[in-house]
């Protein structure tokens, strides 16, 4: 439903889900929510449940989701939160999110340039213009067609 955009029956389904399942068992349908709130325009809503997936994710005694790798959710929940945040328009809060994302995942990952990219613009946004710049610099030395991180570096 998330891939097909109808992120409203989203709401609905999960719903369920949090009636019949707990801890670990949750971290999935707050990602789902997370990413229908966000979509539907309820960043605040999409960042508690990022949140709570992240928190899940790190407490996870015997690891069902891998915290790395390339397709870790442990990645994507961080991104997801950080962009939430960043919508919301709270730079300072979502650094700390993009920073995990960039420096504690794998280099493969595929969303990894879009959250180094994000990473530079909360520096940036933050006053921190020496760390946005070598953020941004090695972004663009790593993946020299990405047009987005050319403009971001050249801004």
């Amino acid at each position: 439903m998330l891939q097909t955009g109808r992120h409203a029956e989203v709401l609905g389904a999960v719903e369920k889900l949090f009636a019949t399942a707990s801890g670990e068992g949750l971290i999935e349908p707050h990602y789902w929510r997370g990413l229908a709130r966000l979509n539907t325009g309820d960043p605040s809503g999409a960042e508690t449940d990022f949140e709570r997936c992240v928190a899940l994710l790190e407490e996870q005694a015997s690891p069902i989701f891998p915290v790395d790798g390339i397709k870790g959710p442990w990645f994507t929940a961080c991104a997801r939160l950080g962009e939430a945040l960043l919508f919301d328009d709270d730079a300072a809060a979502a650094l700390p999110y993009f920073d995990k994302a960039v420096n504690f995942t794998s280099k493969g990952h595929p969303e990894r340039p879009t959250a180094r990219l994000n990473l530079g613009v909360c520096q940036a946004q933050l006053g921190m213009a020496d760390d946005a710049i070598s953020t941004l610099q090695a972004l663009v030395d790593d993946y020299p067609d990405n047009d987005r991180a050319c403009h971001a570096l050249g801004s």
